[in-house]
């Protein structure tokens, strides 16, 4: 004996050619609110994750390990991507240097030096950069802000000037008003 199907099931099963809802939709419970997406519309968000913004990435440059990976923990948790080198010419081999948007770089690096990667970039990629040094050298200083730095940071320097920073640099270059961000009883 068949049984009765209720009206809306039936006015569903009408409108979808015999289709069930299951075959149609997707559903997705958040807490105890559902949201139903058609397959179509599945579909089309899978394939179009592309068109997702992705997170900002933020690549420290940095040969000494514990700097490292304090910068990468700090830089993490305030929801940037994160990639992280110990020599410029790894940076420079990676694929995602077009990816980056703000760059953390030490002033000495085994190989080439801090400054002579920020020369090398200006030619051909305006990456805002941060400086970070454990040696406080004015004339150091005054060459990497002239170049363009953002920032120039002596170790050890405090979350907040390093975080001032990194936000500084993602503004856009309409909006910056150059005063660059100098930090540690930097006189």
């Amino acid at each position: 004996m068949r049984q009765e199907i209720p009206d809306r099931k039936k006015r569903q099963r009408q409108e979808t050619g015999g289709k069930t809802e299951s075959a149609l939709s997707t559903s997705l419970s958040v807490s105890s609110t559902k949201l139903y997406l058609s397959r179509a519309v599945s579909r089309f968000c899978l394939r179009a994750d592309h068109l997702l913004p992705r997170p900002t990435l933020i690549t420290i440059v940095d040969d000494d390990i514990l700097v490292r990976r304090s910068l990468i923990r700090l830089v993490k948790s305030v929801g940037f991507k994160v990639e992280a080198f110990v020599a410029a010419e790894d940076f420079l081999s990676d694929g995602n240097l077009h990816d980056t948007k703000c760059l953390i770089l030490d002033v000495r690096l085994p190989g080439m030096s801090g400054l002579d990667l920020q020369r090398r970039l200006a030619a051909h990629h305006h990456i805002p950069i941060i400086f970070v040094s454990a040696h406080d050298q004015q004339k150091t200083r005054e060459q990497a802000l002239q170049a363009g730095a953002v920032a120039f940071l002596n170790k050890p320097f405090s979350e907040e000037a390093l975080l001032s920073g990194v936000h500084f640099a993602l503004q856009s270059p309409n909006e910056l008003a150059y005063e660059p961000v100098i930090s540690r009883s930097q006189r």
